[in-house]
């Protein structure tokens, strides 16, 4: 009986958590191949990575996520960036911008499944590889406390403004428990995002669909690949 052969990771990965996500770093990856599969998520290895680099999704939520990383530390990953989207909650932060999240605030489930308390930072190493390699692509960058979520649809007026009061700059769906299953299993974690919406009071914007957004996305996958393989 032929046993089903399992795939063999590289030591870093970017994880991606939507279709379009996944797409735009397969892009600027160079992926020609067909996917491959690993339980319910696809996965690539990175041409212009030389294959020491893949991308792994689509992961939505921190759920998802954290599913996703417990298959992939098993086999051997070591360092993983998050490349995902966010909604802005300050008025400097525009659609198609870069942000760097520094610290992150949870209103997610999964992470306190691993660890109570502050949630842990990311990796001092692989923020500043994103530090200079924005700097050497003269790109802006933004950093600081992202919110995260699970229910996108529950982000009223009343709890933006109470979010903002505490230092939150951006508001995702993964960040703070990527980072603290990271921390928990001892890998490299960092995450880099690009806004995708401006969460104003009086008149929030969507950015999916407009041309500054799909410009970065191209930009940040581009310097997500280069951030994770050197």
């Amino acid at each position: 009986m032929q046993t089903r052969k399992e795939p063999i990771f590289p030591k870093r990965v970017i994880l991606a958590p939507t279709d379009p996500i996944y797409a735009a770093i397969r892009r600027a990856g160079g992926c020609t191949d067909r996917d491959g599969r690993i339980d319910l998520f696809r996965y690539a290895l990175l041409p212009a990575c030389e294959e020491k680099t893949a991308v792994a999704g689509p992961a939505l939520g921190a759920p998802a996520a954290a599913l996703l990383m417990e298959r992939l530390i098993p086999e051997g990953v070591e360092e993983i960036l998050l490349f995902s989207v966010c909604g802005s909650l300050d008025p400097a932060l525009r659609i198609g911008n870069l942000f760097l999240p520094t610290g992150g605030i949870r209103e997610e489930g999964t992470s306190l499944l691993y660890r109570e308390g502050p949630v842990p930072p990311p990796s001092p190493r692989l923020t500043e590889k994103i530090r200079s390699a924005c700097r050497a692509q003269g790109q802006t960058l933004k950093e600081g406390v992202i919110w995260t979520t699970d229910a996108p649809g529950r982000e009223t007026p009343e709890k933006v403004a109470q979010y903002q009061e505490r230092g939150a700059l951006t508001v995702d769906m993964e960040f703070t428990a990527v980072a603290t299953v990271a921390d928990y299993h001892g890998i490299g974690f960092a995450a880099l995002m690009v806004i995708s919406d401006e969460r104003r009071p009086e008149e929030p914007r969507i950015g999916f669909h407009t041309k500054r957004f799909r410009e970065g996305l191209k930009n940040g996958a581009l310097l997500a690949v280069e951030v994770i393989s050197c």
